[in-house]
């Protein structure tokens, strides 16, 4: 049966059903699913229960008053069933092939009757209704030897009556109220006399006009199965081809796209490979599946072949391909390695998987088998040419089947399986795998770090139970063991700082349990610390200085324990410079560190003057200022009559053997050689620096006197002494 339509291609169930063994099925839900830094325990094996039959209550006795409608399904007694259909809801369809009835499980487990009826025989015991009326409520009107049922997107669903040689559509609706119609094939005129094959309308038509699906006669149909394009592919299985419906509709055209042709590829000697489908010759096909993910092309069993084949698409034009099985070889080889060189035998079903593989009704071996998208087929369930019922509730592969006629996966990751002879629905459930999601997907710091807070949530697979612990002492050994329910699931909670680690496990609705896994997450949200170093005290216009800092982090861990940024001492008094750091994890903090700027303190010593005078000039015959700053220029002004330069002029200092370390001596007297400085001049020098508070020398020539010498205060930055700040003290 093929989940071909939109709703059937949910993500969850897209990823739990990877191809191949019960290993490999684990290994992808894994890649795909789990987090970062997550790891997946050995899992457990693909279990087996009973979800459908195997009851007491016969629908041929009890069914006058309802007691085998709305029970539990694993209560009721089904004498046959051949097919099963998943719901959207996720409950499922299934016919009851003995009661000539369809039934659903709803997704409480409970069954009702929604197609079909039974009405009392003389002994007074019911029996199906064989009054196969259309157009009344479905459950009105008798089923002719239903063996298919395929639920459509609409809701409606698929009747393929293998006695009555024709396709029913039953529509949307509460049981009740969804009416049935033929669709496809014209009930043959007696029980004895079944249509020919080739004596249909689509062989010989009418002339100038398409034949319609009402028209067509089937001979005995195994399968009818929804397209994504809204046609129904059928199995015509006496008529040996395949036929495509227009549409699941009263009146919809049909045609042959399948069988009828000359070439017969049932036997090892030859190979009908890459013809069109419409020039080979089929041998019972008993199941058709459209490729979900390439619409137009389909699956079909040939029963007679022992094989799967695939057909292109939807046309008499698609090239035939074999996929699994040895035609005309019926046996059980091939487990592990490609499925074009397995043995299959008297295959009766074939489903299309989302991700681009299927399962395999083995029904002459007694088992399912699966091939993976690549090509490789395993077996899923059931042991090899034992026909039994046993194994429930444990490894699906050491279960007995008893010819399993269809395998339908489910959207929540399980398989489905119609064990025809044991008059029971079985279903494959692997253990529930716990996933883990993230938001975001992956670490948004450095060195795996979150450096926010990331939203973690623990789930598994539709229906099942999840417990989880977070940081626990020790790992849990089991499911239950010291789990509690999950405090992430189904509501988002933010990880706590630090590394943590996540154990989860999920337990499915049969009770299979899943080994824990675990997630280990570093988080650190939470910005570094900077301490400033104590104040910085600086002087104005000295050397670059640095301003220094400590960084601390107690998770992650600093990337740089040691900071310093460069600050600037153009201006004298209180500063302030922003410090940044990060940690290891790439979260970064950003602090305003302070600091004072002071104005450098010197003190020249007074100059050392040497002049002689005469009645009108003074001859300077030496001028020197000592202790002057390394970092300071002397500035000199030279007034009144005789003086050599009129504008004040730097001049350099040189250092003395005899000066303190980092000190010069500013020797000036030969600014004046030769200079008749008349009486009343004088000699202004100014120690300047940027920034600084120093001396200022102020130097007079009197008459009849000895030159004196002046000192004032000089402001920061002045060349003139500043009688508002400082006094002028006369020289001694």
């Amino acid at each position: 049966m093929s989940p071909s339509s939109s709703w059937y291609r949910r993500d969850r169930a897209i990823a739990r059903m990877i191809g191949g063994t019960a290993a490999a099925v684990a290994a992808g839900v894994a890649m795909l699913l789990l987090g970062p830094g997550c790891s997946l325990a050995d899992p457990l094996p693909p279990q087996i229960h009973t979800v459908a039959g195997g009851g007491t209550c016969s629908l041929s006795q009890t069914f006058s008053g309802g007691t085998c409608d709305a029970v539990a399904a694993t209560s009721t007694s089904i004498g046959s069933t051949r097919s099963v259909s998943p719901l959207p809801t996720g409950g499922y369809l299934y016919v009851d092939e003995t009661d000539d009835l369809v039934r659903e499980v709803q997704p409480n487990g409970q069954v009702i009757t929604v197609a079909g009826t039974m009405t009392p025989d003389l002994q007074n015991q019911y029996v199906p209704d064989t009054t196969d009326v259309d157009g009344i409520p479905a459950t009105h009107s008798g089923l002719d030897d239903p063996v298919a049922v395929a639920v459509l997107p609409n809701g409606g669903f698929l009747i393929t009556e293998f006695g009555g040689s024709r396709v029913r559509l039953v529509s949307p609706g509460l049981p009740g109220h969804a009416t049935i119609t033929t669709i496809a094939g014209i009930p043959p005129s007696s029980s004895s006399s079944a249509p020919t094959p080739g004596s249909t309308c689509v062989a010989t038509p009418p002339s100038g006009s398409p034949c319609l699906g009402t028209q067509e006669e089937l001979n005995h149909p195994s399968d009818a199965e929804p397209t994504a394009s809204g046609g129904v592919l059928i199995a015509d299985t006496y008529n040996n081809r395949i036929l495509l419906l227009a549409s699941a509709t009263t009146g919809a055209t049909v045609e042959q796209i399948a069988g009828g042709g000359s070439c017969a590829d049932d036997s090892t000697t030859s190979s009908c490979d890459g013809m069109q489908a419409s020039r080979v010759a089929l041998d019972l096909p008993t199941a058709v599946s459209e490729f979900p993910y390439d619409p137009g092309s389909y699956l079909f069993a040939e029963y007679g072949a022992d094989a799967v084949r695939r057909i292109s698409s939807e046309t008499p034009s698609g090239t035939f391909t074999t996929v699994a099985g040895t035609q005309g070889s019926p046996g059980y080889t091939g487990d592990g390695g490609p499925a074009t060189a397995a043995q299959i035998s008297a295959p009766e079903g074939v489903t299309a998987t989302p991700n681009g593989g299927f399962v395999i009704a083995d029904t002459g071996n007694q088992v399912i088998r699966q091939v993976s998208p690549s090509g490789t087929i395993a077996t899923i369930a059931g042991t090899p040419g034992q026909p039994d019922y046993a194994g429930d509730g444990g490894d699906a592969t050491a279960a007995s089947l008893n010819t399993p006629t269809e395998a339908a996966p489910t959207l929540d990751g399980g398989i489905l399986i119609a064990d025809e002879g044991n008059g029971a629905i079985r279903e494959i459930t692997e253990p529930s795998v716990s996933y883990f999601a993230i938001t975001p997907s992956a670490p948004n710091g450095k060195d795996g770090w979150y450096v926010t807070a990331p939203d973690l949530t623990v789930g598994a697979t539709q229906l099942a139970t999840v417990q989880c612990e977070l940081n626990p002492p020790e790992a849990p050994p089991a499911y239950g063991a010291i789990l509690t329910v999950c405090p992430y699931s189904p509501t988002d909670a933010a990880l706590p700082d630090g590394t943590d680690t996540i154990w989860a496990a999920s337990q499915n609705g049969f009770g299979d349990q899943e080994n824990p896994i675990s997630a280990t997450y570093k988080v650190d949200t939470t910005p570094p610390t900077i301490k400033c170093a104590s104040p910085l005290q600086a002087f104005a216009y000295g050397e670059r200085t640095k301003l220094t800092a400590t960084l601390t982090d107690s998770l992650s861990g600093p990337s740089s324990k040691a900071l310093a940024v460069h600050v600037s001492t153009k201006v004298v008094g209180a500063g302030r410079a922003r410090v940044t750091g990060a940690d290891n994890a790439g979260k970064s903090q950003t602090v305003t560190c302070h600091y004072d700027v002071s104005a450098r303190t010197f003190d020249p010593l007074p100059s050392v003057v040497r002049a002689g005078a005469t009645r009108r000039f003074v001859d300077v015959r030496s001028l020197t200022v000592t202790n002057v700053p390394a970092w300071a220029k002397v500035y000199v002004v030279c007034g009144g009559r005789g003086c050599p330069f009129t504008s004040g002029r730097y001049f350099p200092t040189v250092r003395s053997s005899a000066a303190k370390r980092g000190a010069r001596v500013a020797a000036l007297g030969h600014l004046f050689t030769h200079a008749n400085l008349a009486r009343g001049a004088w000699i202004s020098i100014a120690v300047v620096a940027p920034g600084t508070v120093g001396r200022f020398l102020n130097l007079r020539l009197g008459k009849h006197e000895q030159a004196r010498l002046n000192t004032a205060c000089l402001p920061v930055g002045a060349m003139a002494p500043d009688g508002r700040a400082c006094k002028v003290k006369p020289a001694k």
